[in-house]
């Protein structure tokens, strides 16, 4: 098993009431599982991708990646952890605008203090997204479309084994939207789990699992 969450709960507080963002969360992620979490907005999805990634720790419960608690881990190994064993694809354009295309897809691998080169990878992975023409370009000349490629590209640079892609197909065209939820696709095939958030229809087409989400809860 690649990912387990397990009894996982995040409370707020919001006008001095608390709240629960997430509450009893259990879901497992196997190697090359392509996830599918669909639910209304506030009901939960990003705070629990947030947790997953590190970037928030659970009030109680625990998120264990192959076998190891995450929360356990100090600031260093919490980093190293994001930025090499996941792919965390944010909601909205996330691609560095004073960058290249180039720069914004190597960008992960330099943070983590690799002496090789990467520039073929960076190349192999711009031919996977159709997008090698645009390595020299920069983001405010792509699409929403053609960013979001770069996006999920970036987040593959370092062979991650999970990726994480909150509402990749937001705000997108049909055609983009299908290009994207493909890619994904190969992805998981590839033997990477795949989760996904989403308000689009498409995932019913590429999903192993869909799972609903409302009030910080979970239903398969």
């Amino acid at each position: 098993m690649l990912l387990a969450v397990q009894n996982v709960s995040k409370r707020y507080k919001h006008k001095d009431m608390d709240f629960f963002a997430v509450k009893d969360m259990n879901l497992t992620v196997d190697n090359g599982e392509f996830i599918a979490i669909c639910g209304p907005s506030g009901s939960g999805k990003s705070t629990l991708f947030h947790m997953i990634s590190g970037l928030l720790k659970p009030d109680s419960g625990c998120i264990n990646f192959q076998n190891q608690d995450i929360a356990n881990k100090n600031e260093l190994e919490m980093a190293q952890y994001r930025n090499a064993e996941i792919g965390y694809v944010l909601q909205g354009q996330s691609v560095l605008k004073n960058f290249t295309v180039m720069e914004n897809i190597c960008m992960p691998f330099y943070m983590s203090n690799h002496a090789n080169d990467i520039h073929n990878r960076a190349l192999e992975l711009l031919k996977k997204v159709g997008m090698e023409q645009y390595a020299n370009s920069y983001p405010d000349q792509l699409s929403g479309g053609e960013m979001r490629r770069v996006a999920i590209a970036r987040a593959l640079i370092n062979n991650p084994k999970l990726i994480i892609a909150d509402e990749p197909t937001s705000n997108l065209d049909k055609e983009n939207a299908i290009y994207i939820m493909e890619f994904l696709k190969q992805i998981s095939e590839a033997g990477i789990g795949v989760i996904i958030s989403s308000h689009d229809d498409l995932y019913q087409d590429y999903a192993d699992r869909v799972i609903t989400m409302n009030r910080g809860q979970i239903n398969e």
